[in-house]
This record gives C-alpha cells, structure tokens and sequence, in this order.
C-alpha cells in the first residue's frame, strides 16, 4: 500500500496486487481508515474499477478518498476481491503532502502462498518428529532381523536328473 496526494490534494491508496493464480482477476474492494487523528473514522471507499490482472501478472488498484481528509496517521484496512477470491490487508499509513507519495506498506493475509508454507513447515516437524521416535525401533528391528539370518542353515539342495 502506497499512501500519495495529487496536486490538487486528493489523497488515494494504491494497493499493488499480484496475481499468483490460474485465471484473470477482476479486482473490486474497498478500503477503511481508523484510528486517525482524534480518533477518526472514514470510509469504507471503493475501488476505482477497471483492474484486471492476468495470471502472473502484477497492477495496481487505487482507492481515492475525500480532498479534506487529514494526514493522519491511520489504520488502512483493504479488502479486495474477485469471485470467490478475498484477501484483507491491514497498514499504518500517513499521507503526504500534496503531489508526493508516501512509503510502501503493508502485506495481504491468508493467501494461498502463506497457507501453504505453513502447510510445509508444520509437516517437516511431524516428519523430523516421526523420524526421531521410529529411528531407535528401526535399528532394532534391523539387528533382530540380522539376528534371525545368522541363524539360518543353508537349505539342502536337491537335484532332479530327468
């Protein structure tokens, strides 16, 4: 998230999304602030419509607020969607003065990225943690086995003639 101003003062968030998935994106949303200065409140506020991402691709989506909003520093909350596909993302941000941009903040959550790495790491400790309880019981299990082998006689061998 991007807080700017225009010259003329309106301030706007722009929001870089990226695409990770399989099929276009037609991005709707909106945008709230909170916790501005004496405690205000704005919004919610929607996109300005027209962003459509194709698979792999990255853009920007622009929510623009009233020219007499302060400064701040607020909470932005963006929800952005496109069919079944949410994502929220949350920042503290501050507008700058007229004709400049702010810095870059913020990261949306619960996305598919995010679910999976946690998928991986949680199932690299189960496995390490399986690892470790069954390598003692393998070993064992090993020399029973060598055990039992060395107890073994050769078979006779038996040869037909025919």
């Amino acid at each position: 998230m991007t807080p700017a101003r225009d010259k003329d003062g309106t301030p706007s968030l722009d929001i870089e999304v990226r695409n990770t998935g399989e099929r276009a994106l037609d991005m709707t949303g909106s945008a709230s602030l909170s916790g501005g200065p004496a405690g205000m409140r704005a919004g919610p506020f929607e996109v300005v419509q027209g962003t459509t991402l194709a698979p792999g691709n990255f853009g920007t989506v622009t929510v623009r607020f009233p020219r007499d909003l302060p400064n701040g520093p607020w909470k932005a909350e963006v929800h952005l969607a496109s069919g079944l596909v949410k994502r929220t993302a949350t920042s503290q941000v501050t507008f700058p003065e007229p004709g400049w941009a702010g810095t870059p903040t913020g990261s949306f959550s619960g996305g598919p990225g995010q679910l999976a790495g946690m998928s991986l790491a949680a199932g690299l400790v189960i496995l390490t943690g399986l690892a470790i309880v069954a390598w003692p019981r393998r070993r064992s299990a090993v020399a029973r086995l060598a055990r039992g082998i060395r107890g073994l006689r050769p078979a006779a061998v038996v040869r037909r003639d025919g």
